[in-house]
Parts: C-alpha cells; sequence; structure tokens
C-alpha cells in the first residue's frame, strides 16, 4: 500500500472553498475544487471559518504545536526585546534562566525551561538567535593598525622585525600602551598593560 501525500492549503483557497460550499454545498466544493480537498476537510473549514477569517492570509493555517504557557512567553518576547533594543545580546541560557524565574514568579510548577522549548519558542515567536555584528573591518586596516603601533611582522611568519612606517601623518599617542609588545630580550617579563 503506497503512502498518499499529505497536501498543505493556503488560507485564501481554504475561504475559497468555504464559500463555494455555503453557496452550492460540501460536496459540491468537493467535485468542483477536488478531490483533494474531501468532503471531510471541507467540513472542518468551514467550522473554522471565523478562526480562518482572523489570521495571517499568506500562512499555512494549524502549524505546529500552540504555547502551553502563552503568558510566559509574551513575557519572555517582552523581555528578550527589551534586551536588544539596549543592544545587549541574549543567549539561550540567559533565556531558560529568565523563563524559569518567571515562571516561579507566575506561580507554573510543571515548567522545565528545557533548551528544546527555548528552541520551539523562538520559532513560535518569530525570534532568532544572532550575533550583534559591527561594522566589518578590512584586513587591510587591521594590518596597518598593528604595523602603525610598532608592532613587527613576527606575526605573519617573516620574522625580520621590520617596522611599519605610516607616510600619513598619524598619531601614535594610542599606541604606547603596546609599546611593551616591541621587546626583543628574552630576560623581559611581560608584567601586563599598562594603566594610566
Amino acid at each position: 500500500m503506497s503512502k498518499t501525500k499529505r497536501l498543505a492549503y493556503k488560507i485564501p483557497f481554504k475561504l475559497e472553498v468555504v464559500k463555494y460550499a455555503k453557496e452550492h454545498g460540501n460536496r459540491a466544493a468537493e467535485r468542483h475544487f477536488g478531490p483533494p480537498p474531501t468532503e471531510k476537510m471541507i467540513r472542518e473549514w468551514r467550522k473554522q471559518e471565523d478562526h480562518l477569517q482572523k489570521l495571517d492570509k499568506t500562512k499555512h493555517t494549524f502549524r505546529g504545536h500552540a504555547a502551553k504557557w502563552p503568558q510566559l512567553e509574551m513575557d519572555m518576547k517582552e523581555w528578550i526585546t527589551l534586551h536588544w533594543n539596549m543592544g545587549f545580546s541574549v543567549s539561550t541560557k540567559m533565556i531558560i534562566y529568565e523563563a524559569k524565574r518567571i515562571a516561579v514568579e507566575k506561580g507554573i510548577k510543571d515548567f522545565t525551561g528545557s533548551p528544546s522549548w527555548c528552541y520551539r519558542f523562538m520559532r513560535r515567536s518569530g525570534l532568532a538567535m544572532r550575533t550583534k555584528t559591527r561594522i566589518s573591518v578590512k584586513e587591510e586596516i587591521v594590518a596597518r593598525s598593528f604595523k602603525k603601533c610598532g608592532i613587527s611582522n613576527v606575526l605573519d611568519g617573516t620574522e625580520d622585525h621590520i617596522v611599519y612606517e605610516d607616510s600619513e601623518e598619524s598619531d601614535i599617542s594610542d599606541c604606547e600602551q603596546l609599546s611593551f609588545i616591541n621587546s626583543d630580550t628574552s630576560d623581559d617579563e611581560f608584567l601586563g598593560v599598562p594603566e594610566n
């Protein structure tokens, strides 16, 4: 016996079928649009019509499980967006910890706050883990910055200790803290970054 492939229907199609079924009947709608959709599917869609009218018309409906603790998830989404808006990154561990704290605060006893709950919550809420990126800096600028501050090219494997000389007028006061790196004597001991 071959498996039958399940089909997915978007909301506008379901509403069109329901409208036709109201005018001509469920079986006539089945003959006109399908099968599938079958007469049973059309009956179910007619029962769900009010709910279908309220949903996003571009999505498939009733996908995934509904949240067991919707108020907790609303509070968590608010907490995450607040932190993101303030420029803080939020990890899954932070989300789980905060969710457990809110669950205790609200008296929810059976909330475990597992990593799988966190990922499902993020998907349901339309959130994604992301790292906040800074403006990308070209490699050339990084290399020039190292050379400008007197860091020898020992880092690139040539080990001839030639220091880059910048033709542009540059202020090297910001490089003074890095002067300890240029020491070539083996008996020098690293004492840490000098404090200003």
